[in-house]
């Protein structure tokens, strides 16, 4: 959903337009991706919330992701969704440059009255 084509911007206050939850809306926080669909532009994103609510359907009841136990990052097979600097489309959750960890990282996780629409 990197839809400008232009490259992340490294202040974390700025929007990447159509960097946004799919479920939510939710922008300026740290999105996840299902690599099963893909990293190429148009995948659909998910906040920490939708990706643990969506991810928690197809679990036993007291699921918790790897992120909520501080191991990782992962939300069961949602992964850290980084643009590319380069153009449309987001990093392999394992080969994200330093940098640009950094940024997803500096993101917000989400506001405490997130909502889904």
């Amino acid at each position: 959903m990197h839809e400008n084509h232009e490259a992340a911007p490294a202040d974390p206050q700025k929007t990447i337009r159509g960097y946004e939850c799919s479920k939510c809306h939710g922008t300026n926080r740290r999105l996840w991706l299902d690599p099963g669909l893909g990293r190429h532009e148009g995948t659909p994103l998910m906040c920490m919330p939708c990706a643990e609510c969506d991810e928690a359907k197809t679990r036993p009841p007291h699921w918790t992701s790897a992120r909520h136990k501080g191991i990782g990052d992962a939300i069961g097979r949602y992964l850290p969704a980084v643009p590319l600097e380069t153009g449309p489309g987001y990093y392999d959750p394992h080969n994200i440059p330093k940098e640009r960890r950094w940024w997803w990282k500096s993101l917000k996780l989400d506001p405490p009255d997130h909502q889904v629409s």
